[in-house]
């Protein structure tokens, strides 16, 4: 087991505590979904099979196990994560939804769409940088919407990578990436992925317009066949 110190928001934590190697299971083994479970509900970090990649999933009301994520990923402190929910229903549980965002979530979700939102107060603040909004995704793959499902709390959704690199498809690039110490404690190996677009990123701000923070497998043209009425903010 290996010790982390961590600097987040500025200050020195407690020391985290990471695996010294990264346990394997393949997605098709009985136990994954359980082990998977008992790993987040320990305070772990995991690395799952989603629609678009492998994210490093960890308990998102922990703030500790967030801690562990933004060493894993070398992430600033005041770049926020997203979370991953199992259904469109659980997004206002933590966050506030008006009528246009409703409209996005039932069209689009689950699948490649990151909805930022206002957060509400059961979220820690070092999960957003002390941001007063929160990405939600739902993805589009049965293992992480099953996890957090049975686990009934949110689960971190960013790339398994270090930051700044790039996307990860397969469990053999995670395996190299995190061959040595600090590694997420579990990996969920369901083979190659398909090399498809990142989530698609928007801002619901007011009932007339969507801001798009990054552009994904959902264009902004498909934005604007399902709401012509809407304004669509690109940055």
């Amino acid at each position: 087991m290996s010790i982390v110190p961590s600097k987040v928001e500025g200050q020195i934590s407690m020391s985290i505590f990471f695996a010294e190697c990264m346990r394997t299971l393949s997605i098709h083994d009985q136990t994954a979904l359980m082990e998977a479970i008992t790993v987040l509900k320990n305070g772990g970090v995991i690395v799952y099979p989603t629609d678009t990649s492998y994210g490093l999933g960890a308990d998102a009301l922990n703030q500790d196990a967030i801690r562990k994520v933004f060493a894993l990923k070398g992430r600033a402190a005041e770049k926020a994560l997203s979370i991953a929910v199992a259904d469109p229903t659980d997004i206002e549980r933590y966050a506030e939804v008006n009528s246009l965002a409703k409209r996005i979530i039932a069209r689009f979700l689950p699948g490649p769409l990151t909805i930022v939102l206002p957060k509400k107060e059961i979220l820690p603040s070092i999960l957003t940088g002390n941001a007063s909004t929160i990405g939600i995704r739902v993805p589009d793959h049965d293992f992480p919407r099953d996890l957090v499902r049975a686990l009934d709390k949110p689960i971190t959704a960013t790339s398994a990578n270090r930051s700044g690199m790039p996307t990860l498809f397969s469990a053999s690039e995670i395996q190299k990436v995190f061959s040595l110490s600090p590694a997420p404690d579990l990996l969920i190996d369901a083979g190659v992925l398909p090399q498809k677009s990142i989530s698609t990123v928007v801002e619901i701000q007011d009932e007339e317009k969507i801001r798009v923070l990054r552009k994904g497998a959902i264009s902004v043209d498909d934005l604007g066949r399902a709401f012509p009425e809407v304004t669509i903010e690109t940055t």
